[in-house]
């Protein structure tokens, strides 16, 4: 029953299909570094896979974007998990807020370099916000955040261009909803 929950550990669950092997995968974050992954024939029942990767800390003196200064306790790098197949390799790409890494297994991103999202923008660190998703609209490529004052937080998108030998480039900054 849907109600008592999946007895799936963790939080900020996100469900991508892993057609090469039939399965659903469940992503969460566990405590503020640790991504989880499960998986599921039929999403009903699920079965932990175990920790798939731990993000590094990130520096708390780091610029992140004017959402996220003076809220440092706000850094948890695999909060809001995002994945999916990279677009222009195929390959698999996790990503938290800040940093991102890429497998060609989605169930094990350990031996994964763990890098940040280039977040310049005409030599500027652009604010990209956080609990991000990665949408496709009309050819063009966004990733979608959370902008703004804590607790008073907008939707925007911010247009970006896939780049093979990593994430993404900022081809504009976010628009806010």
């Amino acid at each position: 029953d849907f109600e008592k929950g999946l007895s799936v550990e963790g939080r900020d669950a996100h469900v991508v299909f892993d057609e090469k092997n039939d399965r659903y995968l469940l992503y969460s974050t566990i405590g503020n570094h640790q991504a989880n992954v499960s998986q599921s024939r039929d999403l009903r029942n699920w079965e932990s896979l175990g920790i798939c990767l731990e993000f590094p800390e990130l520096d708390p003196a780091g610029n992140y974007g004017s959402t996220t200064s003076g809220i440092s306790s706000y850094l948890h790098s695999a909060e809001s998990l995002h994945i999916i197949k990279h677009p222009l390799t195929g390959k698999w790409i996790i990503m938290g807020n800040w940093q991102y890494a890429i497998s060609d297994d989605p169930t094990d991103f350990h031996g994964s370099k763990v890098r940040e999202f280039d977040r310049n923008y005409k030599g500027k660190i652009t604010d990209m916000g956080f609990a991000c998703e990665m949408l496709k609209l009309n050819n063009n490529w966004y990733r979608s955040g959370v902008f703004g004052k804590r607790d008073y937080w907008k939707l925007g998108f911010t247009q970006i261009q896939w780049i093979e030998d990593g994430a993404f480039k900022i081809v504009k900054p976010g628009v806010l909803s």
